[in-house]
Parts: structure tokens; sequence; C-alpha cells
């Protein structure tokens, strides 16, 4: 568990300093610079490809220079450099970053952590997140820890028109679950409501409405009412749950803030809309060669506090 920040970060001061670690940092900055150079690359070479067969009849002198200039590079990338990079699978900076900074970083406070690449079910997911076509998951992390904790980011769109189609973006934010502190026979969800644009009446077309086998339910706090809907199978366990505790952690807490909440059997999900992903990789060159564990442990500092502080706010009673 986390302990104080000095402390942290003495702790991770510490494994830093030694020369076999120090060699291992540096062989993943080269790693992670390959990936991001060689990323750059494909676009070219794909792109000198195109101008072989545009111009595959041309006497031109230019145009065959930059054509074998363009067939050594993709020989050389598929042979020697990155031979994943346009058959078979290539591992991304974020890939890399998850399991060979970010793992190995936060086991030294989360020992049995591990980082994933999904988290929750696809068919869970759209239960209680705003509706759309594509749900991406990134960086979970696995606590795997008595409160059954995993959490990582969701970004989700779709795409309007036709043939200039726009890409509208329904969530970007992260998804929560653990361990719930009232079991329910079948679910419950509370999603987030909406106003008309004239009457200002409550609507909701964002989220799922009222499903097959659910009820509307409402509680004793009006503000609540107001700002959230809750569906039901459960009325009894949704009760229980929703405590005068837990509705003043939705109206103080979470003020402002877009937060949707789903329980299936013994189970907690939340998804917090916060616009932003967690936990992600240096992208810039000069980043990378400045990569440290201890300042990557400073980012993240904030995000991990944050963590605890949602699994105390829906913590047993």
């Amino acid at each position: 568990m986390l302990g104080t920040l000095e402390e942290d970060l003495k702790k991770i001061e510490d494994m830093e300093d030694s020369a076999e670690f120090q060699m291992k940092l540096q062989a993943l900055r080269k790693r992670m610079l390959d990936i991001k150079r060689w990323s750059t690359a494909k676009y070219l070479a794909l792109f000198l490809l195109l101008l072989l067969f545009r111009f595959a009849a041309t006497k031109s002198m230019l145009t065959w220079i930059l054509l074998i200039g363009g067939g050594l590079l993709v020989y050389y990338n598929m042979n020697h450099k990155m031979p994943g990079m346009f058959f078979g699978k290539q591992e991304s900076l974020q890939d890399v970053y998850a399991k060979e900074v970010l793992e190995p970083l936060l086991q030294n406070f989360y020992p049995d952590l591990t980082v994933e690449k999904k988290g929750i079910a696809p068919e869970d997911v759209v239960r209680f997140t705003p509706k759309s076509q594509k749900y991406l998951q990134d960086t979970f992390l696995f606590f795997h820890d008595d409160r059954g904790l995993l959490m990582g980011n969701l970004e989700s769109y779709h795409t309007t028109g036709g043939k200039h189609s726009t890409t509208v973006y329904d969530f970007t934010g992260q998804l929560y679950c653990m361990k719930s502190p009232v079991t329910v026979q079948g679910e419950v969800r509370i999603v987030p409501t909406d106003r008309a644009f004239l009457l200002k009446n409550e609507v909701q077309y964002r989220y799922p409405g009222c499903g097959k086998g659910e009820m509307k339910l409402d509680t004793e706090d009006i503000q609540h009412n107001e700002h959230f809907d809750i569906y039901a199978t459960d009325e009894f366990g949704t009760r229980r749950f929703l405590t005068p505790e837990v509705l003043r952690v939705f109206s103080e807490k979470f003020a402002g803030q877009e937060l949707s909440i789903y329980i299936k059997g013994d189970l907690l999900y939340i998804a917090i809309y916060s616009g932003h992903k967690m936990f992600r990789a240096p992208y810039t060159e000069a980043d990378i060669n400045n990569l440290s564990f201890t300042e990557e442990y400073k980012k993240l500092r904030g995000s991990l506090e944050y963590i605890e502080d949602i699994c105390k706010a829906f913590e047993e009673k």
C-alpha cells in the first residue's frame, strides 16, 4: 500500500541506485526510442511504396533513387530492425511502458499488481457507459487484493454522416471494478440524467434507459433524483446500497463530475468521465531519453491517491 510521498520516493530511489538497474533502464529507453522512430519510418516506407506503383514507368533518376531507398528501408525494417512492423504484431510505446515501467514500479507498493490491456467484459461496459459504437479499453491495473480492485481507461466513440463522416467521442475516462458492499439479485444501474433543450426537464438519451425486468426508482434525496436515474431489478438491494452516506458521496465528492454506477451480483462497477486517460507513456524522444522511475512515480502519485479515494468512498461502512 501507499506510504508517505517521502517514504515511497526513497524506496524507488534505492531501487534505481544500482548499476544493474541503470543498464536495464538504458536498454528500455533504447527499445522505446526504436519503437518511436520506426513507427514514423513505417509511414515513410508506405509512402515510398505508393510512389513505386505511381511512377514505376518513369525514367527519372531521382524517382528511382527514392524508390530504391524506400525498398532498402522496408527490407532493413522487415529483416533486421523491427520485423513485426508490417507483418505480425507490433508492440506499442504504451504496451512497453505498461509492462516494463508501470507494472514493476507499482509492484513496490502493490506486490501482486499486474497491468493488462483490457479489464471489463464488453457486455458489462455497455450497461453503465454512454451509448456508442466503438469501445476501446487500455492499461488496466489488476491489484489482486482483498477488494478485488481493477481499473483502467476507456474511450468510446461513434461516427456520424456518410461520405464525410465525423468522429464523436462519447466517453473518455476511467472504469473501476471492485467487490460491492451490497450483493444484489440481478443488477442496479445509476446513470446521469440529461436536460431537454427547450423545457429543461429530465430526459435520458445518452445512457441505456429502463430495460426489460428493470424498474425506475427514486430516493428521498431530491437533488440526487434530479441528477441521476436509477434502474434496478432488485429494489431492496438498491436501497441497501443507497444509504444516506452513499448519497452524500454522490452530492459532495462527485459534484460536477459525470459518474455512473453498475452493480451486478457482488461486483460494483464505476465509470468516471474525466476527459483524459491515466498512465500514459512518454511520447517525445526527449521524454523517453529522460525516463526515470522516480519522476514517473511523482506524476502517478496523484492518480494512485485518487484511486484509493474512490475505493474508500464506496467501501462497506
